[in-house]
């Protein structure tokens, strides 16, 4: 598994709000009561895509004022293997 992290100094998340700020059109507002930009699909958008792929994504923050972090978590998958380097078997059937 391969997993990225991307964390800020920003305004935070309230620990209530870690899941609902991946629910679909889910805004949540500033500190002083207005709302944050944004349609609120990104982040439900990249935990669907992460999951279709076999991972996931979490938000965490200490709460308000505090930053936040995005740990994104992906499966990896083996190299693949040069058409020359397979494996050989037997004789082809009927040689």
């Amino acid at each position: 598994r391969v997993r990225v992290v991307v964390s800020d100094d920003g305004v935070g998340i309230r620990p209530d709000a870690l899941e609902t700020v991946f629910e679909l059109f889910h805004q949540e507002r500033a500190p002083a009561g207005a709302p944050m930009d944004g349609l609120g699909i990104g982040l439900w958008l990249s935990r669907r895509l992460a999951e279709l792929h076999g991972g996931s994504l979490c938000a965490r923050s200490e709460g308000l004022g505090r930053g936040s972090a995005f740990v994104l978590t992906l499966p990896t998958m083996p190299p693949p293997v040069p058409a020359d380097a397979a494996p050989t078997g037997s004789s082809a059937p009927g040689a």
